[in-house]
């Protein structure tokens, strides 16, 4: 959608949302979104009734595993 990261104050941001969930419950199917944390995905569901959710994010993910691995290789 053009926007890294995520503008969860812009009103442009929030209106594609809109556009997509608004899509996906005309066609019948679930919407999923990847959310930032908890209370983002609680806001999300709120917002928009969206069924899927999805938390975290890549770097974040990584960040972990690599943290974790180093802390491994010091043991």
């Amino acid at each position: 959608m053009g926007y890294a990261p995520p503008k969860w104050t812009e009103p442009e941001y929030l209106a594609l949302i809109d556009t997509v969930v608004e899509a996906c419950k005309k066609a019948g199917k679930p919407c999923g979104i990847l959310m930032p944390d908890g209370e983002k995905a609680r806001w999300a569901k709120e917002k928009w009734g969206i069924q899927v959710m999805a938390l975290g994010g890549d770097v974040k993910a990584l960040q972990l595993w690599m943290g974790a691995q180093l802390g491994a290789a010091k043991a």
